[in-house]
């Protein structure tokens, strides 16, 4: 699984380059172009456990050039602020999969999630707070995008509960974790105790931004549907 992230210099670059670049080329036309057009960072991740492959559109342009599979995602990129039109197309017949209008903030980051299951896919937006973590610390948010999973538990195996009773949707803050230490985490039947799925053993550096996702089904069609935790990497500073 690929780790989406940057660094907190590129987040400002990534913004910053882009009104540069709109810039020089409005110079090229125009010697007084104005006002400059507000830019947001948005990373897509697809986490709908039973669609084929997908490409990705914003407002009509293609963001993907790799067709997007369960768990695999798009990193952050700039994208114009306010209302924009999100599109998951088949990336084999190009027939729409799912749609959504969603606003984005000047200056802001948002994680885009596809989730549910192929018959009745959703576009979940989350907003990123990228905020640096107390020295010596990481942050780390929890995610629900398991459509058929009864309400969990985030758990550090032999350890403390991170975030409780989290249904579908569901999500955390960015809670504060020992950094530069390595973790398995369970997740587990809010109710029961049963544990879901179990992470690999992943090494969380101070000064990081990470989100975890619970994604898959209770009830997969096949081996590549089950239930799994994906870890994103949203920020390094």
């Amino acid at each position: 699984m690929k780790r989406y992230q940057i660094t907190s210099k590129e987040l400002t670059l990534v913004i910053y380059v882009t009104l540069l670049c709109l810039l020089l080329t409005s110079c090229i036309k125009n010697a007084n172009p104005g006002p400059l057009p507000p830019t947001s960072i948005v990373t897509v991740i697809q986490a709908s456990p039973d669609e084929p492959a997908l490409t990705f559109f914003l407002n009509g342009n293609q963001v993907n050039q790799t067709p997007l599979l369960f768990g695999e995602g798009i990193d952050y990129f700039s994208a114009y602020s306010g209302q924009r039109t999100a599109n998951f197309y088949n990336a084999e017949t190009m027939v729409l999969v799912a749609t959504a209008q969603i606003t984005l903030n000047t200056n802001g980051a948002y994680s885009l999630f596809l989730d549910n299951v192929s018959t009745k896919p959703g576009i979940f937006l989350l907003p990123d707070t990228l905020v640096k973590p107390a020295s010596g610390d990481a942050s780390l948010r929890f995610i629900d995008l398991s459509p058929d999973a009864p309400a969990v538990n985030l758990v550090i195996q032999g350890g403390k509960t991170m975030d409780s009773n989290r249904s579908f949707q569901g999500y955390s803050s960015f809670l504060p974790i020992n950094g530069n230490t390595s973790y398995t985490f369970n997740i587990v039947n809010a109710t029961t105790g049963a544990v879901l799925a179990t992470s690999t053993a992943t090494y969380l550096t101070a000064g990081s931004v990470y989100s975890i996702v619970f994604e898959g089904l209770v009830a997969p069609t096949n081996s590549t549907d089950k239930l799994t935790t994906v870890l994103i990497n949203n920020a390094v500073f």
